[in-house]
């Protein structure tokens, strides 16, 4: 390759590149030989849209991934489902969350309005909000059963909403727990008195 290079600066003195956008986008290449004789050429350049254009077969298995994974996971996945290949570098957390913006592609588990509507992946996870209604209880108390250990959850990114992976015995055993808490409630009211007759 430095030979090749050493051959080049021996026969060109100057190349000059000269940007040309009508009628066709082109690029214009003028070559000055140490000889004094000048050769022109032209070639297409790409749009850039479609120089960073991935295969609609990638974006749709981001899209699929994006449902219950992290950038990093999904940029794993696509390592290693042999995807990196067609790119020539491997993915990463970075390069995915680019993508993800570039397509419109939104990730449920840190939308707050997925997590308002209640479930994900079939209603194998529940967010604080909906979990509370399914239990009837508060959703500071859903919060202080996850603080206490009580419910494993997970949470995508900082300010995004909490998740729990509720199986049926799971939730039998919060069910339960609530109706102590809503008996609890019960036995704490003051009593309610009869109306003066």
């Amino acid at each position: 390759m430095s030979e090749r290079k050493e051959l080049l600066s021996v026969l060109v003195k100057q190349i000059a590149l000269t940007p040309v956008d009508l009628p066709d986008r082109q690029t214009k290449i003028d070559i000055l030989w140490h000889s004094g004789a000048v050769t022109s050429l032209s070639t297409l350049r790409p749009r850039h849209n479609s120089t960073h254009r991935l295969p609609d077969e990638i974006v749709a298995v981001i899209r699929k991934l994006a449902l219950d994974r992290d950038d990093k996971k999904i940029a794993a996945d696509l390592n290693d489902l042999g995807f990196a290949k067609s790119r020539e570098r491997p993915f990463a957390g970075g390069t995915v969350s680019g993508i993800r913006e570039r397509y419109g592609i939104k990730k449920p588990q840190a939308d707050p309005a997925v997590a308002a509507s209640g479930s994900l992946d079939g209603g194998r996870y529940m967010s604080t909000s909906a979990l509370a209604r399914r239990l009837g209880m508060s959703i500071p108390c859903i919060s202080y059963w996850r603080k206490i250990g009580l419910l494993s959850g997970f949470q995508k990114g900082r300010q995004g909403p909490w998740w729990y992976e509720i199986s049926n015995d799971t939730l039998a055993k919060l069910m339960k727990r609530a109706a102590r808490s809503a008996g609890r409630r019960k036995s704490l009211s003051p009593p309610t008195e009869a109306p003066v007759q």
